[in-house]
C-alpha cells in the first residue's frame, strides 16, 4: 500500500466531501473503531485483528485516509478491497470463534457432567437425546459440525434475534 502518498494527501477534510461519501466513510470508520475497541477490551493486538490494513490504524486520521481512497478510487481500488476484506474477515473469524466457546464449555463442564447422574439426565432431556449424554458429549467434543449445528447456531441465532428485538424497541 502506498502509505507515503496517502499520508501526504490526507490533509483534506471531510467537509469537502459529498454527504453520501461522508456517510459511507463515517460508517466504515465506525465499524473499524468498534472492532478495534473489541480488540482492546479482550486484550488482542490491533495488528492481529487487522493485519491487512494495520497501517491505516496507526494514527487518528483514519477518516481522512479513507476519504482520500474513495475520492481517488480508481488508483486505490486495491487498498479499498483490502479494507473491506479485513472487515469481512474479522466478522467471519468472530462467528467461527463461537465454536471455540462451545468446545471450551464442553471441556470445562465435562468432568462435572460425567460425575453427576441427575445433571446427565437433565441434559439428556434438554438435548432430547436418545443416546446417553456422555456419548453426546464425546460427539460434540470431537465433531465440529455437530457442535455447530446443535449448539452454536441455535444459541447464536436465538440470542441474535433477542438482541435485535431489543434494538428494534428502542
Amino acid at each position: 500500500m502506498q502509505s507515503g502518498k496517502l499520508t501526504k494527501r490526507t490533509n483534506k477534510s471531510t467537509k469537502n466531501s459529498t454527504p453520501a461519501l461522508q456517510i459511507v466513510v463515517q460508517g466504515i470508520v465506525g465499524l473499524i473503531k468498534q472492532q478495534m475497541q473489541f480488540a482492546d477490551e479482550v486484550g488482542l493486538d490491533r495488528q492481529r485483528i487487522f493485519p491487512i490494513i494495520y497501517e491505516y490504524l496507526e494514527d487518528d486520521n483514519l477518516e481522512n485516509k479513507l476519504e482520500v481512497l474513495f475520492k481517488d478510487g480508481e488508483n486505490n481500488s486495491l487498498q479499498l478491497q483490502s479494507i473491506f476484506r479485513a472487515i469481512k474477515n474479522h466478522q467471519l473469524v468472530l462467528t467461527a470463534a463461537l465454536d471455540g466457546v462451545a468446545l471450551q464449555t464442553i471441556k470445562v463442564l465435562e468432568a462435572r457432567i460425567l460425575s453427576d447422574r441427575s445433571l446427565r439426565k437433565q441434559l439428556q432431556t434438554i438435548f432430547n437425546s436418545k443416546k446417553p449424554i456422555a456419548t453426546s458429549l464425546l460427539d460434540f467434543k470431537h465433531n465440529q459440525q455437530a457442535r455447530y449445528r446443535e449448539l452454536v447456531i441455535p444459541g447464536f441465532i436465538n440470542t441474535y434475534m433477542q438482541i435485535q428485538a431489543i434494538g428494534e424497541k428502542e
